[in-house]
This record gives structure tokens, sequence and C-alpha cells, in this order.
């Protein structure tokens, strides 16, 4: 997880999302408002929702979901969302 928290700080794909050409949905994860207003939290909304915002509009292939009550580890939060989307861009590529 350091590892992978790393790489992705260290990450700009800005212009890497123009030129995505398969259908892409993008879970984000909701928190907590406490979480959102905490003031030590506030690094969870710079990095796992913020840049989304950006994303949206650039690229009509990439489409965002915020999926409710999950937090960073949407996989073990609510798989049944992310297996949802999973069966939802699978259906968009037959």
């Amino acid at each position: 997880m350091i590892r992978y928290l790393c790489e992705y700080m260290a990450s700009d794909m800005t212009d890497e999302f123009a030129r995505v050409r398969v259908p892409t949905r993008v879970l984000v994860p909701s928190f907590t408002p406490e979480m959102l207003a905490d003031p030590t939290q506030r690094w969870l909304k710079t990095l796992f929702v913020d840049p989304w915002e950006s994303v949206r509009g650039q690229n009509s292939l990439i489409t965002t979901r915020v999926v409710p009550d999950s937090r960073i580890f949407i996989t073990e939060d609510r798989p049944d969302a992310v297996r949802d989307a999973i069966t939802e861009i699978a259906a968009i590529r037959r």
C-alpha cells in the first residue's frame, strides 16, 4: 500500500485521460461527512475525490460514480458496487 500511494502521489496522469479509448468507470469513495470535516483527514478528499472532478468532461468514455458507504478500499467496503460496475462496463463492450 505504501508503494502504491507513493507512486500514485508522484504521478500526474492528467494528459493520459484524453487518450483512453475504452469505456472506463471510476469508482470514487464517498467517505463519511465526519471524516471529510476532520482537518487531519482532509488529504483523503484531496487525493481520492477531487482529482476525478477535473477528469469529468475530458473524455466521454470515462465516467465516475461515487460509491456510498465506502472509503479507500472500495473493493472491501462495497464489493457489490465493484461487481456491478464491472458488469456494466463489460455489457458495453459486448
